[in-house]
């Protein structure tokens, strides 16, 4: 007779466990770098230091027709052929630059290319904009110059053109106007390079006068008198606005993204740099919505998911969250369905069993936290990380795909983790005599983590149980085909 005599297994009981995290838990800030170009639409945050005392911003985001919408006065602004205008004018054509050095935000802009595209006419006067004025007032516009010949207005109002900027007023030169105590005009030359894409910046206070050029000064003028730079406030604002006062005289030959203007407002030197990194970090960043992004979690051991975990800085939308493995592709292993959202600066708990599949176990290893929204809003929350932390995947809100194949690797950490304990201990169910002698045992335990055996005489060596296994609804078999090789044998079941 072979003595037999089953253990426990070899790990604890995952019952003594706390409950454990893997991802990201610090709390990170609804600051994104870089953001994208707002998607249309999108309204200013107010909350955003760049945002204070904003009267007009203009990102050109639409893609398609000839209106243009304000974010700030919440207004259209129509396209228009305006007295003066070539007699071929066109209405602006939509296209998306190429990401580079100096586009690297991903949005539509529209071409004036051969200078012959119809105005976008604000609604409104100057006035509506630069009143009232006692600190100063800021403008700013991104452009691209096409030729270093062709003269043009690219932001103007009649008067005393108090928001303007002209391109080739000299050859290869932008410049805008100030005005002196005897209302005198006041040009500060930038020179510009031909098909890079540029952004102007100007900030008028009594006696100084200073012009940036992708957050850099590059002129300025200590004669600027405030009141007679904003008096005589009688035109509207209007970009791509013909060149002089002859009919029919070319507009200036350039493309076209944005443009910004703050009333009682003087932008510092530092906060120039800052709208240069990120022109449209004031807006309910669009850059969030319409992609799948992911964080990469590394998980020590074993666990049993229970559920995962998404800070939101905003009560805004709806969610989906999800989790890939390492592979390539990445396969997607659980997804939640739509939450809506009404977590205001709080964590939101998807439980695991509330999604597909109900349940989650994981072996150790790589895995990507991921998650989508459907709002324009600011609302997960990010801190920067190493290169390759995360990922970003352009897909309409919805269901994740099961594979993902083309995502661009990022440097982003997103505040997104998941709960889990170790898989629960295996247990013996039974074991029995096969024909020809072989020993079965049987133990029940979770289907996607590995269990083995181990096999003693003195309980004090263990070694590996060479035998073969097999899996059945959680059920695991196990053939010891040399059971009878010693007068009596200890087995205990291990796993990770």
């Amino acid at each position: 007779m072979i003595g037999l005599t089953l253990l426990l297994p070899a790990c604890p009981s995952a019952s003594a466990d706390p409950l454990q995290t893997a991802g990201i838990t610090t709390i990170g800030a609804d600051v994104y770098p870089n953001p994208q170009k707002p998607v249309a639409g999108s309204q200013i945050n107010w909350s955003r230091s760049l945002s204070t005392n904003l009267v007009s911003a203009l990102p050109i985001n639409e893609g398609v027709d000839a209106n243009f919408y304000d974010a700030v006065t919440q207004q259209s602004y129509p396209a228009l052929k305006l007295s003066g205008s070539p007699a071929n004018a066109l209405p602006p054509a939509w296209f998306t630059p190429a990401v580079s050095t100096n586009y690297p935000w991903a949005g539509p802009a529209v071409s004036n290319n051969d200078a012959t595209a119809q105005t976008i006419q604000s609604p409104f006067q100057e006035a509506y904009y630069i009143n009232n004025v006692t600190n100063g007032y800021s403008y700013a516009v991104l452009v691209q110059p096409l030729d270093t010949t062709t003269f043009g207005r690219i932001m103007d109002a009649t008067g005393a053109a108090i928001i303007t900027f002209y391109l080739n007023h000299v050859a290869g030169q932008a410049t805008t106007t100030w005005r002196d105590i005897n209302d005198g005009a006041t040009n500060p030359p930038a020179p510009f390079h031909v098909n890079q894409w540029i952004l102007l910046l100007c900030t008028v206070q009594q006696g100084l006068g200073v012009m940036y050029v992708n957050g850099t000064p590059v002129a300025s003028a200590t004669n600027v008198n405030l009141a007679e730079s904003w008096s005589g406030q009688i035109g509207q604002l209007n970009y791509n606005t013909t060149g002089g006062n002859n009919p029919g005289s070319m507009m200036c030959n350039a493309n076209f993204s944005s443009w910004w203007i703050w009333n009682n407002r003087v932008l510092t030197a530092q906060e120039a740099a800052q709208m240069y990194a990120s022109p449209w970090a004031m807006f309910n960043s669009g850059a969030q919505k319409g992609f799948i992004k992911g964080t990469k979690v590394a998980l020590g051991s074993s666990a049993v998911v229970s559920n995962v975990c998404f800070y939101s800085h905003a009560a805004r939308g709806n969610l989906r969250l999800g989790l890939y493995d390492n592979n390539s592709p990445k396969n997607l292993l659980w997804q939640s369905g739509i939450i809506t959202n009404t977590a205001d600066g709080a964590w939101i708990t998807a439980p695991i069993a509330a999604g597909t599949p109900a349940s989650l176990v994981l072996t150790a290893g790589a895995y990507w936290l991921t998650w989508q929204m459907d709002t324009i809003y600011d609302v997960p929350s990010y801190t920067a990380g190493a290169s390759g932390a995360g990922f970003e995947l352009s897909q309409n809100f919805g269901s994740f795909p099961a594979t993902l194949i083309g995502a661009q690797s990022t440097s982003e950490n997103w505040s997104v983790f998941f709960n889990y304990i170790p898989p629960s201990a295996p247990t013996f169910a039974g074991l029995a005599f096969q024909p020809g002698g072989s020993l079965q045992l049987q133990l029940n335990g979770n289907t996607n983590v590995p269990y083995a055996l181990q096999v003693s005489t003195n309980l004090t060596n263990w070694l590996p149980l060479n035998a073969s296994g097999s899996l059945s609804n959680g059920l695991w078999l196990f053939s010891d085909t040399n059971s009878g090789a010693s007068p009596g044998r200890f087995y205990r079941a291990v796993w990770p």
